[in-house]
């Protein structure tokens, strides 16, 4: 059977699955569209193959299109660029790259950028996982990267959903372990007229050598830590700013030997580099005023004062400042609060 899997099902079967590319489940190949979409008794078999209730398919000619319960064929007449499609076994499917271009098209920004989010992470979802996540290790690796996307959406001008494709990668960041780190850097970073709170860039697990003391030979001792987030603010005055941010989601229930642990990773990190270290707990991201709190905290640390919009004291200045409010609740509530509804799921 001919089929090429897009869109949703495409999207749902790359982040649910091992990266077919790391694994050679599956080889990059050039345009090869099946020119009519599945019949029934395919399309049930093709949805049983890839894991989905209804599957997407792109189809070549529009004679070819058909649109079932289980099937939604999607015409592309254009010549794909190259490595668009990859060619498993059971099926075709489309590339990551070409999957967060056909996001684009039908999604708002704000879920294109987490769209982007996972399709560049570091991770893979699994419901027998704890957390219902995986990381992408022991042969896997990562779908794709924004140097990837951007590359790939260079071939593609005049491409319906280019534009947004474009605008939304400018705010994903790489190497998210799960989709709460993806929320929370997007809450983080974001600007204030897409909901998010603007303290500055954000690099998600970066590594970083810290100073843990001396040796017996008086010889400094170095360790790598990684925390979840790494935010770096450019002050007016040319310094540079860094909180790093971890969440644990099972703070609450840690035993002393963690929170130990926990201490003495924020002090490495104060003493050795000069920044604070944070904890966001479970019970605080998803608990929409503390999760201002923190936010608050970390705006502090970097040095930066609070946008309220409200020194005229005018009523445009507090239409402005409640719709500002508004959006950076609304962020939170889709995308850190409902991070479990994570994307691909």
């Amino acid at each position: 059977m001919e089929a090429c899997v897009s869109h949703d099902a495409a999207l749902r079967w790359l982040l649910g699955n091992p990266n077919p590319l790391a694994t050679g489940q599956g080889h990059p190949c050039a345009d090869a569209l099946p020119s009519r979409a599945p019949t029934d008794e395919e399309a049930d078999a093709l949805a049983h193959a890839a894991g989905a209730q209804t599957v997407d398919v792109l189809v070549r000619d529009k004679s070819g299109m058909r649109k079932t319960d289980r099937l939604h064929a999607h015409l592309e007449t254009r010549t794909l660029p190259g490595r668009s499609l990859i060619r498993m076994e059971a099926f075709t499917i489309c590339s990551p790259e070409l999957v967060f271009l056909q996001v684009a098209a039908t999604s708002d920004l704000l879920e294109t950028i987490a769209c982007g989010y996972a399709l560049c992470s570091a991770y893979r979802l699994d419901a027998s996982a704890r957390g219902g996540v995986r990381i992408r290790e022991h042969g896997d690796a990562p779908l794709t990267s924004t140097q990837r996307i951007a590359h790939y959406l260079e071939l593609c001008d005049g491409v319906r959903g280019v534009a947004r494709a474009r605008r939304a990668l400018r705010y994903v960041v790489d190497n998210s372990f799960s989709p709460m780190e993806s929320g929370i850097a997007m809450c983080l970073s974001l600007p204030l007229n897409l909901g998010g709170h603007a303290l500055g860039d954000v690099v998600l697990n970066p590594k970083l050598k810290v100073r843990v003391g001396t040796d017996a030979h008086g010889r400094r001792v170095y360790e790598t830590r990684r925390p979840d987030l790494l935010v770096t603010r450019a002050l007016p005055t040319g310094e540079r700013r860094q909180a790093a941010v971890d969440f644990d989601s099972v703070a609450v229930h840690s035993s002393r030997r963690d929170h130990a642990r926990d201490a003495a990773r924020r002090n490495e990190l104060q003493s050795s580099l000069g920044m604070p270290h944070f904890t966001l707990t479970g019970s605080q991201a998803t608990d929409y005023v503390a999760f201002c709190r923190f936010i608050d905290l970390v705006r502090i640390s970097l040095g930066q004062r609070r946008k309220d919009f409200s020194r005229g004291g005018g009523e445009g200045d507090r239409k402005r400042l409640e719709n500002v409010r508004h959006r950076q609740f609304e962020l939170w509530l889709r995308f850190v609060s409902g991070a479990a509804r994570a994307i691909g799921r």
